[in-house]
């Protein structure tokens, strides 16, 4: 099954390209991963108001500053998935 059949939109983040390492790294004190980090942070910053591929370049952004060297990717199981649309709650 390639996903397509599926009924639903799937829609993956993934931390890096093929070629890198996704990081783990300390957020106040307290381990996590660096796009579930960047993810959170950004969506807590504009209050979830934002498209999906506003929400991958400030994911980006954000894992591309000081040691964190990844650059996060997003994918969805369907050919005509629209990156400009708003996220929904």
């Amino acid at each position: 099954n390639d996903g397509t059949s599926l009924a639903g939109q799937v829609v993956l983040y993934s931390g890096c390209q093929d070629d890198q390492c996704s990081a783990d790294a300390c957020f106040g004190g307290q381990p996590a991963g660096a796009l579930t980090n960047a993810l959170l942070t950004t969506i807590q910053q504009r209050q979830g108001n934002l498209s999906w591929i506003e929400l991958l370049y400030a994911a980006r952004k954000l894992c591309g500053t000081g040691s964190i060297a990844q650059t996060p990717q997003i994918s969805f199981n369907k050919p005509k998935f629209n990156l400009d649309d708003k996220l929904a709650w």
